[in-house]
């Protein structure tokens, strides 16, 4: 080996070994990357109505400790998803420190059983806590009659609207029993088999027959073919029969005291 050849090998070696310490000074001397790219923002669509904003903060405090390129979306979205005001999640990232967050709520319809709601898309979820929504109409029966009640309740409710009448509470005992509350505390008894064109032939004759003489009213019971029965306030057994003609709702009145029985 020459001299020369000796001295390119320790000038190759300097050059790597300056190289190395160069390096080596600036990662010592260089901020944290992980600083640079940490997610430091969080912004959420819209103001929230009934998501508890300390769960949402809760479960977003993950993705602080995380920076944006490890952050898992689909891990943040789940979680959020499961609190029972939401109705969906969605989340994003834009470059290069801030994480988009899209919750939609749930809209409650009507209360379920005693301590549930449902949605207006028929989602049944569970609040802790349901006691301000009193208000709402009270739906109960089996749960394998869950849809079919609400869209009962939702159809009737559309009907009576007409009336100014609001339904307050559906209670379905048996197939031949259904009951349903109005706000102005009037009883309609009803069965599986008519249901809703029975509530349009109230409808229709609920202003000009019944709404005259509600104070004396105890309860409807629709389950007749043709007519519906009226049971009186002070005298239970003495009935009022309603019945219908075929053709234009025309009633045809007969008052009489019975023990009130459906007639098939």
């Amino acid at each position: 080996m020459t001299i020369q050849n000796l001295k390119d090998i320790i000038a190759a070696r300097m050059g790597m070994l300056i190289l190395f310490i160069s390096l080596f000074v600036i990662l010592l001397f260089m901020p944290d990357i992980s600083d640079q790219i940490a997610v430091k923002k969080i912004l959420i669509n819209k103001s929230l109505q009934y998501v508890e904003k300390n769960d949402v903060d809760a479960l977003l405090e993950q993705a602080l400790e995380k920076n944006f390129f490890t952050l898992e979306l689909k891990n943040v979205a789940d979680s959020i998803n499961e609190l029972p005001w939401v109705k969906s999640a969605q989340i994003k990232k834009i470059w290069p420190d801030t994480v988009l967050l899209n919750i939609q709520e749930q809209a409650p319809l009507a209360r379920w059983k005693e301590d549930q709601l449902i949605s207006v898309s028929g989602v049944v979820f569970s609040p802790r806590d349901i006691s301000e929504f009193d208000s709402l109409p009270h739906l109960l029966g089996k749960e394998s009659q869950r849809e079919g009640i609400t869209e009962f309740y939702y159809h009737s409710q559309g009907i009576l609207a007409d009336n100014d009448l609001r339904v307050v509470r559906v209670h379905i005992e048996s197939t031949f029993d259904w009951r349903v509350e109005l706000d102005n505390g009037l009883l309609l008894i009803l069965s599986a088999k008519q249901g809703i064109e029975k509530i349009e032939q109230f409808s229709r004759i609920y202003d000009a027959h019944i709404l005259p003489k509600l104070m004396q009213i105890s309860h409807v019971d629709l389950r007749y073919e043709n007519g519906f029965v009226v049971s009186w306030q002070e005298n239970k057994d003495k009935v009022l029969e309603l019945r219908i003609s075929e053709t234009n709702d025309s009633l045809r009145k007969t008052s009489k005291s019975s023990t009130l029985r459906h007639r098939a």
